[in-house]
């Protein structure tokens, strides 16, 4: 019997024909659902009733978790958005807590933002009534223009996945300020306005 580590359990297989010195492969399967490190425990009886055991270790990397970008997302040049969702996603090998998953933002001219950032980070959040897990991050743009923000999202430090969105930067509305005029009447003003 092959115990995986990860709370399930079936019967190997033992290979018919000895590999030498009366050793034999013992082949079993399963479908492990997270990703990890599992101890497993191979347990095997001959015909005379003798057991014996082996213990080793099975590394499980996850899934890609599942990106949905493809967003508009609209700014002013030269001003501070306001937290923006940039993606989302969900991961198909589980809910892994919060601390598994980074974000990179790329925002397409030449400034990145993840999570480790200090100043206006990448946050990650999840919904556990969809199973969702929403991007979002704060950005300022020097100049208007189309930009492609790429998000990319590892998990565990392993897997990664990206998606992309539209960045539409409106220049900045023109503000007139007027001045104070003051002159004499019957002569001529010339002077800003």
């Amino acid at each position: 019997a092959i115990t995986w580590g990860d709370g399930n359990s079936s019967a190997g297989s033992i290979s018919a024909t000895p590999l030498g010195n009366g050793r034999h492969t013992v082949s079993g399967s399963n479908t492990f659902v997270r990703s990890g490190v599992f101890n497993y425990n191979v347990a095997v009886t001959d015909v005379a009733g003798n057991a014996a055991s082996a213990q080793g270790q099975a590394t499980v990397t996850g899934q890609p978790v599942v990106i949905v970008a493809g967003r508009t997302l609209q700014f002013t040049e030269a001003t501070l958005s306001g937290s923006l969702i940039v993606a989302t996603f969900t991961d198909p090998s589980g809910v892994e807590p919060l601390e598994s998953y980074a974000a990179t933002i790329n925002w397409g001219d030449g400034t990145t933002t993840d999570t480790a950032t200090s100043t206006n980070p990448a946050t990650i959040t999840f919904n556990p009534g969809t199973g969702v897990f929403t991007v979002t991050g704060l950005h300022r743009y020097g100049e208007d223009g189309s930009y492609t923000v790429t998000v990319t999202v590892t998990t565990g430090g392993v897997n990664t996945a990206t998606g992309t969105s539209t960045a539409v930067v409106t220049q900045q509305p023109v503000t007139p300020t007027p001045a104070t005029i003051q002159t004499t009447a019957g002569v001529q003003f010339s002077g800003v306005v």
